[in-house]
């Protein structure tokens, strides 16, 4: 493979900021060491041909990911396993034959019926040119999400997306000459711990595999309208959560269009408008005092973020009979159920 810069002749490069630049002369060394290291490695993978996968700009991402370029190798390796594991190869091969689309992934009619998992694509770019994602999840009923689509058909969709974001962010480095990666907002007014919880395994999986195979792929992950209980959120998924990825977690629970008018356009706020008006929230906020109506046949799910010896009291008027649900959540995310009448 030829060094990175001679991939890059006849663009612009940007002044040097480690940040977004491509390679400074110190990485440079240590990506020629990285490639001697992995040489055997990628020549015995069918990937060795894909400069997505195994290019010096996937390269570059696992090196600045990791400590050194020991580190960096076996995280390599790791993605290979992965890769070989869940049969990538096929996955890309499949996502070219579809023209990049997502709405293609395996079993997303399954899903869209639920409600957004995945951000969109379609969402434009920040004034540096990172890829924008908005995402807004629908209240999830993962009950019945989980009656219809299995665990390890959830896992073949995120692998479909996580290969087409490599491949996406692979292109748009080229075409810039700058490290593209993820600018994504994602809307946390509709999310409900019971979802968190009851997907907590899936998510685990599927942020650990995104973590061993797109290092450095995300600018930085904006989380808006976040509720009452998002530390028992955070909390849920913090163990899985490396610290780098954690560094780039920015909750808001405040006005957070300043922020991101900075690096978008308003535009931005336009497509999580429309996201918001596609999927409707039941509108149920935590606080002092929470009322609902629920209608026949109706669920409603309230949150609480409680300490120990606190109360929490529910006034239930009901006009015909009801089943009532009370679970508390632990530190990890678990749920245990200790009333229901």
């Amino acid at each position: 493979m030829s060094n990175i810069e001679d991939s890059f002749k006849g663009t612009t490069m940007p002044a040097f900021d480690p940040e977004v630049s491509l390679v400074s002369e110190d990485e440079q060394a240590k990506l020629t060491e990285l490639r001697d290291q992995l040489a055997d490695d990628i020549a015995a993978e069918a990937s060795a041909q894909f400069e997505e996968v195994t290019g010096d700009i996937r390269l570059l991402r696992f090196l600045r990911g990791h400590n050194s370029v020991a580190d960096s190798a076996a995280a390599f390796r790791q993605m290979l396993a992965l890769r070989a594991k869940h049969g990538l190869d096929g996955v890309r091969q499949a996502i070219l034959d579809n023209g990049l689309d997502h709405s293609t992934a395996p079993h997303q009619p399954i899903l869209d019926k639920h409600g957004p998992l995945f951000a969109r694509w379609d969402s434009g770019q920040t004034l540096a040119g990172d890829y924008i994602q908005t995402l807004r999840p629908a209240n999830v009923n993962a009950q019945k999400l989980l009656e219809e689509i299995s665990g390890e058909q959830l896992q073949e969709n995120f692998h479909y997306h996580l290969e087409l974001i490599a491949i996406h962010l692979d292109r748009r480095s080229r075409e810039s000459g700058r490290l593209c990666k993820m600018f994504r907002v994602q809307d946390m007014g509709d999310i409900s711990m019971g979802v968190v919880s009851t997907l907590r395994p899936v998510l685990a999986s599927f942020l650990a595999d995104l973590q061993i195979s797109h290092p450095e792929s995300i600018r930085v992950l904006h989380l808006i309208n976040i509720p009452s209980f998002f530390s028992l959120i955070f909390a849920a998924v913090s163990p899985i959560l490396n610290e780098k990825t954690k560094a780039r977690i920015q909750p808001w629970s405040g006005d957070y269009k300043p922020t991101l008018m900075k690096e978008c356009d308003v535009g931005v706020l336009q497509r999580l408008e429309e996201a918001r008006l596609a999927c409707p929230g039941k509108g149920y906020k935590p606080g002092k005092a929470i009322k609902a109506v629920v209608p026949a046949w109706g669920k409603v799910e309230v949150a609480a973020c409680v300490q120990p010896g606190d109360c929490v009291k529910w006034n239930l008027r009901p006009d015909t009979s009801i089943v009532f649900r009370a679970s508390t959540f632990a530190e990890d995310g678990t749920s245990t159920v200790f009333k229901e009448v």
